[in-house]
Parts: C-alpha cells; sequence; structure tokens
C-alpha cells in the first residue's frame, strides 16, 4: 500500500507534548510535514522532526484566544499554503 501521508501537511494542536507529540513523531516518521501549535515549543521534537527529512515549524497559540488562532493561522495560510490533516489535539482545562 502507498504511503498516505508521504508529501502532505498536517497541522496539529497541542503538538508539543503526549499524544500530540506521539502523532507529529509518527506522521513525520511517515513523510508528513508537521505543523505544530501549542504555547510552548518542544525543541527535542522539533529537532526529531527534522531529522526525519520533512518541514515542520512551530507556532505559539493559546488557542483559547480566537485573535491567536486567526493570526496563527494566517501565518500558516501564507507559510504552507496548503494544509491536508488537521489533528486538533488542544485542550482548554476546566476550572
Amino acid at each position: 500500500m502507498e504511503n498516505y501521508f508521504k508529501d502532505k501537511t498536517s497541522i496539529i494542536t497541542g503538538g508539543s507534548l503526549g499524544i500530540g507529540e506521539a502523532t507529529a513523531k509518527a506522521l513525520a516518521n511517515e513523510g508528513c510535514n508537521v505543523i505544530v501549535i501549542d504555547l510552548k515549543e518542544n525543541e527535542h521534537l522539533m529537532q526529531y522532526i527534522k531529522r526525519c527529512g520533512v518541514n515542520s515549524k512551530f507556532y505559539s497559540c493559546n488557542v483559547s484566544i480566537e485573535k491567536e488562532v486567526q493570526h496563527t493561522f494566517k501565518n500558516i495560510a501564507t507559510d504552507f499554503k496548503i494544509i491536508h490533516f488537521a489533528f486538533n489535539n488542544s485542550g482548554i482545562e476546566g476550572r
């Protein structure tokens, strides 16, 4: 079976840790470009993705603030042009 993710581009919100980090690594291993959105950058993750030989970029964004999300996605549209997949993994913790 052909590699479905090769040369595609994905966005992962909440991508720096946990399930998001594991997903970013799995997609990069399959040849998928990875856009990571989170509050803090995981430099080890971004280095790992780079070693996989795919394009990647980190965007700092608080997804609970609409203006930040709009700004981030404008930048993504400029930098990447086309997005094939989105994994909305961010969560907002209740009080």
